[in-house]
């Protein structure tokens, strides 16, 4: 549960940094949004299996 945490962490830092340049647009977001989904859904898979 350790990796899960510092995993979703990293990319929020991440997205956070991405926000503060001055290329805000919505692929960038999305792409974040959907990488972190997919991060959370591998770790569950793993935990649950």
């Amino acid at each position: 549960m350790f990796s899960f945490y510092e995993i979703s962490a990293d990319y929020t830092d991440c997205g956070s940094l991405r926000h503060q340049l001055p290329d805000k647009n919505l692929i960038t977001m999305t792409l974040n949004t959907v990488v972190v989904l997919l991060i959370v859904i591998y770790q569950l898979l793993i935990v649950l299996v």
